[in-house]
């Protein structure tokens, strides 16, 4: 379908409003603080306003007042998966699949509007490059909502904002700029800028991001998306590649060495951005606060500096040859088994449920006057006595071994299983015949079909199950916990030990070697 082929009018649609007047009536009785209420009105107002007949200058008129309260709406919606395991909850899915609607519907609004525009319709002809800018944005913040899903972006989206940026091209108002009140860096953009802003989005690696880093790169790109541009031949000079996509076989932004070359070729000339991040990150190093260089206060200077590298290395860098070389998994391989967490890790690798010892207690206090009242302690008044139910033993999970090197492995699991999220602690058997070892989750991304594909990056030593408990006198009493021992820890630091020996708070007792 032509990213300007729209649903047919149905004109015995009943909208509560005709113009522009009567759809700010209606906009001001939305419960705006009833966010699900809300949005499910917007929506479903959208749906009938794209199938209805209206003047496009009076839906252009439409679409601007209704563009603070539907970012507003799809923030606060969001909240209710952003941060949560993955994949999502039946609920959580569903509140994520009705953003990428509303995105959606406003995309195809706008589309409206433009298409009228280029028809020459008198009301909304010079307002082309606006109404163009508009229609591209909303389609590229639908692919975001995908990122901050973990969700692999089907190529159908891909293929429909190039064909929306074509169109801008072919018009010849790409790179004309306009106003855009929502973008809080600048207040400007373009149908290019905009273009752009989703396709760097994409070649960041969101899958490795954060919700929030997600979140705060593309409020950097706000202004630096405008800072770039793209371009039908490859930049020069060229000794790291370039950034470029094929308009033919729609998909992600990638770096190409050597650079391929064609008609359906299209490059992003990214070294002023290279620049402007290069610099922040020397300033950084020097002192100077995030704000000061318009890097938000999400972020204290060394993550901000460490996200910046980032950044650079996957919009500006050669992609680096891998130290460990990266091997694949036979197709006959047995597949690896993973368990999910810290405490399957400890079951899995001490091969038993954990159970807490048997202690002995002192006769004092209340027991005291137990045995002179009863001739023993009263169990139903103490709570020394209380039996606690085991938790039910977490079962290894089958993951099929995609790939691995020496650092890590990339695994794909086809069947529902457990939640997962970024840096959680993985155990991993990656043959029956190897032993256990432990890392964290990298990256993860949901594919096309429902898969699960993550990256595990594995953690230095072998891992022992062991019991702790803090070895301050207030933590005295304290039930043991079941961290891991993973190499050699040097004694001697203050907090939750294990036989001298530091433990740390995600529940790894990490070794150290000694200098």
């Amino acid at each position: 379908m032509h990213a300007l082929e729209l649903p047919p009018f149905n004109l015995e649609q009943a909208l509560e409003f005709a113009d522009a007047r009567g759809f700010k009536d209606w906009l001001k009785l939305v419960p705006m603080i009833n966010v699900r209420q809300a949005h499910g009105e917007v929506l479903d107002a959208l749906a009938r306003l794209n199938v209805s007949p209206v003047l496009p200058i009076e839906r252009l008129k439409m679409l601007e007042l209704l563009r603070e309260p539907v970012s507003m709406l799809q923030e606060e919606n969001a909240k209710r998966y952003f941060g949560k395991p993955f994949p999502l909850s039946l609920n959580e899915d569903t509140v994520w699949l009705s953003n990428v609607q509303l995105w959606s519907a406003m995309s195809l609004a706008y589309r409206h509007c433009w298409q009228a525009a280029l028809k020459q319709d008198v009301t909304v002809a010079e307002h082309c490059a606006l109404i163009g800018q508009r229609a591209i944005r909303y389609a590229a913040l639908a692919i975001r909502e995908h990122h901050l899903a973990y969700r692999t972006v089907p190529n159908e989206r891909w293929a429909d904002l190039n064909a929306l940026y074509q169109i801008a091209a072919d018009a010849g108002v790409a790179s004309k700029i306009v106003k855009d009140s929502l973008n809080k860096q600048t207040e400007l953009s373009s149908c290019m800028a905009s273009f752009l802003q989703g396709v760097l989005l994409a070649g960041a690696n969101p899958s490795g991001m954060s919700v929030r880093q997600i979140l705060w790169t593309d409020r950097l790109l706000d202004r630096w998306s405008n800072q770039t541009s793209l371009l039908v031949e490859p930049p020069h000079p060229a000794e790291r590649g370039a950034l470029a996509l094929d308009f033919e076989h729609p998909g992600e932004l990638k770096r190409y060495d050597p650079i391929p070359v064609g008609v359906s070729w299209r490059y992003i000339d990214i070294d002023p951005v290279g620049k402007r991040i290069k610099k922040r990150i020397k300033y950084l190093r020097a002192g100077e606060s995030p704000v000061q260089l318009g890097l938000g206060e999400e972020y204290a200077a060394s993550t901000a500096e460490g996200f910046l590298v980032g950044l650079f290395q996957e919009w500006c860098d050669t992609p680096q040859e891998r130290g460990m070389p990266r091997r694949q998994a036979r197709g006959d391989a047995a597949p690896a088994m993973v368990a999910l967490g810290l405490n399957a890790a400890h079951m899995a690798i001490s091969g038993s449920h954990f159970t807490q010892p048997e202690e002995k207690h002192e006769i004092r206090g209340r027991a005291i006057a137990d045995f002179q009242l009863f001739g023993g302690q009263a169990q139903h008044l103490s709570n020394t006595g209380v039996f606690k139910e085991l938790e039910p033993v977490p079962e290894l999970e089958q993951w099929a071994m995609e790939n691995e090197s020496a650092m890590g492995f990339r695994l794909q699991r086809s069947v529902p299983g457990g939640r997962l999220s970024h840096g959680q602690l993985v155990a991993v058997r990656p043959r029956p015949e190897q032993p256990i070892v432990t890392g964290s989750v990298r990256w993860l991304e949901e594919g096309a079909n429902g898969e699960i594909i993550i990256g595990v990056r594995l953690l230095t030593g072998m891992p022992r199950a062991v019991a702790a408990r803090g070895s301050r006198a207030h933590h005295r009493g304290e039930q043991l916990q079941q961290p891991l021992l993973a190499g050699t820890a040097a004694a001697g630091h203050a907090g939750a030990q294990y036989h001298g020996q530091p433990l740390a708070a995600h529940g790894l007792v990490q070794g150290r070697q000694d200098h």
